[in-house]
């Protein structure tokens, strides 16, 4: 039963279906707006339609921005050779106020979990394994050709049950096989395109991708800009290292398995981030799994 009539019952109810938000926060918050002055709660307002209206995501890493590239991809300073690996854009800027990372990142968009119905083929795996190509990451021209290139090619059941369970005889088959016949499509890619097409990340990237062409393709079916060239020059180094930093819960650790597994043939460098006892704490205090991790990841003082 509602106990506030008309718009202030429907303020309450739209802030506390808000994570983090209550009933009588929500009612606060909807009290002390009804107080303001027109000023305030028109920005606040206008505020929220901006923040559907213009943030959109960066066309390299994922995270949140109002234009094609977000400030951290278009940072000249960045080292491109150190690609961080988070879940969320929100923890970018978590690992960005610590002053510590001055490489680039890339958002997967949430982790591997079975129970909600979240697969790898939903994440940003793809993307991310064509950013360690031999040239850095590919232009969006590029990105697109290969995206329409996977589209045309018809995938059987057994490649599509490989890329959910990726095995090493099964994926070194695939390699072998896309080194010996290569797809009409290949014909229109660029020789940039061409020459990060063969090896293991790219086939499991073109079966990822045939599974997401509907929701791009609309995606940019809405927009009628024209693809942009992002990082994709001669002149970008390869990246060297990968750091895993997702959360150490077990949705976090399947998906840092899965990528661990799907980088390791790379030649590429796979870090994750240690774990251990939180500073100032006491040993007294600290679980088993904790002190275990602490013990695993010690290091020379």
């Amino acid at each position: 039963m509602a106990l506030y009539d008309g718009a202030i019952q429907n303020v309450i109810d739209a802030f506390s279906s808000l994570p983090g938000i209550g009933q009588k926060g929500a009612q606060r918050i909807a009290f002390y707006l009804l107080q303001a002055d027109s000023a305030q709660t028109d920005q606040l307002a206008k505020s929220i339609v901006d923040l559907k209206r213009l943030v959109r995501f960066c066309d390299i890493c994922g995270n949140v921005c109002e234009s094609s590239i977000c400030p951290i991809c278009a940072d000249p300073r960045r080292d491109p050779t150190v690609l961080c690996v988070v879940q969320e854009p929100k923890d970018v800027m978590s690992i960005e106020r610590t002053h510590e990372f001055h490489g680039l990142y890339h958002v997967l968009g949430g982790v591997i979990n079975p129970m909600a119905d979240v697969r790898p083929q939903d994440l940003r795996i793809s993307q991310l394994l064509r950013r360690l190509g031999p040239h850095g990451a590919l232009t969006v021209d590029e990105t697109l050709a290969a995206t329409q290139q996977a589209d045309s090619v018809q995938v059987d059941s057994r490649q599509a049950d490989s890329v959910q369970q990726p095995d090493a005889d099964r994926q070194s088959e695939d390699t072998q096989s896309s080194g010996q016949s290569a797809p009409s499509g290949d014909q229109t890619l660029p020789q940039q395109s061409a020459s990060v097409s063969h090896g293991i990340y790219a086939t499991i990237a073109e079966r990822e991708s045939s599974q997401q062409d509907g929701q791009r393709n609309a995606a940019d079916a809405m927009s009628n800009a024209a693809p942009v060239p992002l990082i994709g020059r001669d002149d970008v180094p390869p990246v060297k290292e990968v750091i895993i930093a997702l959360d150490p819960d077990i949705e976090g650790e399947a998906t840092t398995t899965y990528l661990s597994g799907l980088l390791a043939p790379l030649g590429i460098t796979v870090t994750r981030l240690a774990s251990g006892l939180p500073v100032g704490s006491d040993l007294e205090y600290a679980d088993e799994m904790t002190l275990a991790r602490a013990l695993a990841g010690r290091r020379r003082v």
